[in-house]
Parts: structure tokens; C-alpha cells; sequence
């Protein structure tokens, strides 16, 4: 086990001290719950795009396309996600009374949210199959200033062209004193896809982070060979 993931662990276990049998049954409940709702909602309403897709960003046919396998619908949400929650939930006494997830796939991450009790959710992509996901432009968030609390940004970032864009409107929208949590895939300097920046030009070390969010302060970065975690507050 890397240690990456061993810190994953010790994060979940600093969250749920007591009753872990129930917290997790209540975790696999709410994962399971959007598996029903998707294929249930995917052939109601199928995949609401947003219409003037800013040109920054980037990997938009990829993502897309993580819907369907051989033609057909594909409920398939990355345990990933649990990273940026986990780390979230660990701080001490966090303020839950709101939270803003960008770039959802699937409802999973807004399902994790109410398990986790986070009392107003709201969630940003530019497409998605269901109604609990508002369709808009994450470098022209539809929030007034100092909305949420919370800011949950799992694997994301990446997809932007313009980072400081992007980076200026996570810290318009996110209130004083309060918390985000960015996670993205690291990726080696030669890669050579289309849909993404490649390895030299990622935002992807403590250092390229910290220079987007100067006003911001780092309390925690975690990173292994394939994953960067970094926490900020405001």
C-alpha cells in the first residue's frame, strides 16, 4: 500500500472513530443510491450540455464520453473522489453549512455530501445527466461572492487552459474563513494526450499551487507518484 493511500486511510478513520460499520454502510448506501438514479435520469433527460462551453476548457469530448461504453449508458464514478471529502471532513469542528462541488460526473460526490452532512449543496459542471448538477462555466461561476463555505475541486482543475481564471472564481465565491480542497492526477512531463495539459504545463506540485493562491493559506499538501491533495483556507 503506497503511502498516499495510507494517508487516505488515516484520514477516513480520523472521521469515523466510532460506529465504522454504519458510517461506511452509510457511505455504500448513498454510492449505490446513485447508481439507480443515473441510469434512471440518463434515459429521462439524457446529458444537458451547457451551450457556449468556455474555450478553455479543455478534455469537455473526453469527459463526455466516460458516460458510455460500447454505445451504451456507464455508471463507472472514480473512488477518487473520496480523497478530497475525506481530507475535507478531517479538519477539526469544520463549518458544514455549505458546500460547492465543481466538476461532478456523476452524483456521487453530492450524495457523499449529505452523508457527510453538509446542509446547502450545490454542484457546477458543464454537462450532466442530472437535475442536482447546474449546467454553467467554471471560469464564469453563476454564484454571487462569498457563497459557500466549502469548496470541493477533485480532479478538475486540470481540464482548465486558464488556471488563474479559474482559480480567481473559487476564491471570489469562497467565503472568508473558509475551506478548499483541490485534487488532481499527476502526469509525466512526455504525455502526449490531446484532451489535456501535458505533464510540463499541469498544475500538479505545492509550488504551482501556492503561486495561483497567494492570498490563500496552505494547510496541508499530500501528494504520491499519481495524485496531488492540497487544502486551502481563506
Amino acid at each position: 500500500m503506497s503511502k498516499f493511500n495510507k494517508k487516505i486511510i488515516n484520514l477516513y478513520n480520523h472521521i469515523f472513530p466510532e460506529n465504522i460499520f454504519f458510517s461506511k454502510l452509510k457511505l455504500f448506501f448513498f454510492w449505490e443510491c446513485g447508481f439507480i438514479r443515473f441510469y434512471f435520469l440518463f434515459f429521462i433527460f439524457g446529458i444537458k450540455k451547457y451551450a457556449k462551453i468556455n474555450e478553455n476548457t479543455k478534455g469537455v469530448d473526453y469527459s463526455r464520453n466516460q458516460f458510455f461504453q460500447e454505445g451504451s449508458p456507464r455508471y463507472k464514478p472514480d473512488f477518487r473522489i473520496f480523497h478530497s471529502f475525506f481530507l475535507l471532513n478531517s479538519i477539526p469542528e469544520l463549518n458544514k453549512e455549505s458546500i460547492l462541488i465543481l466538476g461532478p460526473r456523476y452524483e456521487a460526490e453530492i450524495f457523499l455530501a449529505r452523508a457527510f452532512k453538509f446542509k446547502i449543496i450545490k454542484a457546477l459542471d458543464t454537462f450532466s445527466y442530472s437535475p442536482l448538477i447546474e449546467i454553467g462555466d467554471i471560469h464564469r461561476m453563476p454564484y454571487e461572492d462569498s457563497k459557500f463555505q466549502n469548496i470541493v475541486c477533485g480532479y478538475t482543475f486540470s481540464y482548465s487552459t486558464a488556471p488563474s481564471v479559474f482559480a480567481k472564481e473559487m476564491c471570489r465565491v469562497l467565503k472568508k474563513n473558509g475551506i478548499l480542497i483541490i485534487a488532481v492526477q499527476r502526469v509525466d512531463a512526455d504525455n502526449s494526450t490531446d484532451n489535456f495539459l501535458k505533464g510540463k504545463d499541469r498544475i500538479q506540485s505545492k509550488q504551482a499551487f501556492n503561486n495561483f493562491f497567494p492570498n490563500l493559506e496552505n494547510f496541508c499538501y499530500i501528494e504520491s507518484k499519481n495524485h496531488v491533495l492540497i487544502g486551502y483556507q481563506k
